[in-house]
């Protein structure tokens, strides 16, 4: 697609979290982060290197609303949460995705 302005990193954060800062270091700070963790949630050492990457916005997609609680709770000082939206992926099931959009705070 020719597009040269974008990175992609596609892992667990707490293995990737060299790649990112060597991205950082190039590149500098992402205007966007987007996090997608498995029903368990972000490792809680992952939170806090995605707090110190301080991303203007971050796009967390869940399929655990309990878990997206919980990872949410620990930027709450840093970011705002301007929106959340779940999304029906599995239609006739009680399983929903949730997207959930934060602002970092000025």
């Amino acid at each position: 697609n020719r597009i040269k302005n974008v990175e992609f990193i596609l892992g667990d954060v707490k293995n990737e979290m060299n790649r990112v800062e060597e991205v950082v270091e190039v590149v500098g700070h992402p205007d966007v982060l987007i996090v997608d963790p498995p029903r368990a949630g972000l490792h809680p050492k992952s939170v806090q290197h995605i707090l110190k990457l301080s991303s203007p916005k971050i796009i967390y997609v869940s399929c655990n609303p309990t878990t997206l609680a919980r990872d949410l709770a620990v930027w709450k000082e840093s970011y705002h949460l301007r929106q959340v939206r779940p999304v029906d992926m599995f239609p006739h099931t009680y399983h929903i995705e949730t997207v959930a959009l934060l602002e970092r705070k000025k």
